[in-house]
């Protein structure tokens, strides 16, 4: 169980070392802050996106395949991508939408998925 919750860890972490925003020069501060030191809206949003991108991992390392080919998956994530862009429209705090909208898409795009919007 130890182990298990360490890996998780370390997954969490070095997504969020890695997230591909290409924040704008105004906005740089208050992007970086809502990621690493993030509060209400932002932490919410940020854990929804971190653990369905755990969650494909541990797919893909298990099963070889993207949950974007998994019959029973796909329907499901493309459902929690749609409904993340969704929460853009609401109180999303310091996060830069449109930044994170494109994470959002590249993360279906390497994972198979059809979403119901384009960026």
């Amino acid at each position: 169980m130890i182990d298990q919750v360490q890996e998780h860890h370390s997954a969490v972490t070095s997504f969020r070392n890695a997230l591909p925003f290409a924040f704008r020069a105004d906005n740089f501060q208050r992007n970086i802050s809502a990621v690493k030191n993030n509060i209400r809206w932002e932490a919410a949003i940020l854990q929804m996106f971190e653990g369905m991108k755990l969650y494909a991992e541990i797919h893909k390392r298990t099963y070889e395949s993207t949950v974007g080919y998994d019959g029973f998956f796909s329907p499901i994530f493309e459902s929690i991508c749609n409904n993340l862009k969704e929460l853009m429209n609401g109180e999303h705090g310091r996060l830069d939408a449109c930044e994170f909208l494109k994470s959002l898409k590249q993360f279906a795009h390497e994972n198979d998925l059809n979403l119901d919007y384009d960026i």
